[in-house]
């Protein structure tokens, strides 16, 4: 998505707000001689801390590594809940972006406005948990959609998507009876959508061998292309 289709998809997130108005007198006197998408571009960031929008927006580049060769369709998106052979394709997000090369880097951006449907979502004691990882994969037939005979061409490594309703922490110890292992990790996830940092097991020090995920302070994830085709995700399980 071009900075400007990101401007007027923001504005378009606040067209039932009073406060646009303004912002809009606010992006012509600060665009000056310049145009009114250019003025609307410098503002946008300053509004966004006034009037935050409630979507959860995923941005980043996508890295080939030295020597490889791109594919000409490359679209990003999550796969919630998905195998780690990358053969099941059937929890994909809805939420899938082009890549824009107008900045001379492989950029993407990402919209959640609604919550995952139920069906990705484990639900662990009335607590619903929700783990997305990051992809990109080469749209062969370009209909916006991982198809199984498409491939899974680079991932995000070290990060993921995570979306929670409850509390996480109150189901830390499992009912008696219940043959659940006690919950190490996940633990600071935040409510809604968040994007984590995947911390392996010989920083976090607890007594499991997955990966724990903490929540970042930016939503941008990066994602790689390797040569030899091989991807990794983090590992939460």
């Amino acid at each position: 998505m071009t900075e400007k289709n990101q401007v007027y998809k923001y504005l378009d997130t606040l067209k039932n707000n009073k406060i646009v108005a303004i912002f809009i007198v606010i992006s012509l006197l600060i665009g000056g001689v310049g145009t009114f998408t250019d003025g609307i571009t410098k503002t946008l960031s300053f509004v966004q801390k006034i009037i935050p929008s409630k979507d959860f927006i995923l941005s980043g580049v996508i890295i080939p590594e030295h020597g490889t060769t791109t594919p000409k369709n490359i679209m990003v998106s999550v796969l919630w809940a998905v195998d780690r052979s990358g053969d099941d394709t059937s929890f994909q997000s809805a939420n899938i972006s082009n890549v824009d090369t107008a900045t001379g880097k492989l950029s993407y951006t990402i919209t959640f406005s609604e919550p995952p449907p139920n069906e990705v979502l484990m639900d662990i004691d009335g607590v619903l948990l929700g783990v997305g990882l990051i992809i990109c994969f080469d749209d062969l037939n370009e209909n916006g959609v991982l198809d199984k005979v498409e491939k899974i061409i680079g991932s995000s490594s070290d990060h993921a998507v995570t979306y929670l309703k409850g509390n996480i922490r109150s189901v830390a110890e499992p009912p008696e009876g219940s043959s659940r292992n006690k919950l190490w990790t996940l633990q600071k996830i935040k409510s809604g959508y968040s994007l984590n940092k995947s911390i392996p097991s010989e920083q976090h020090k607890m007594p499991v061998l997955f990966d724990d995920l903490v929540p970042t302070n930016t939503m941008k994830a990066n994602i790689m292309i390797r040569k030899d085709g091989k991807f990794s995700f983090p590992n939460w399980t």
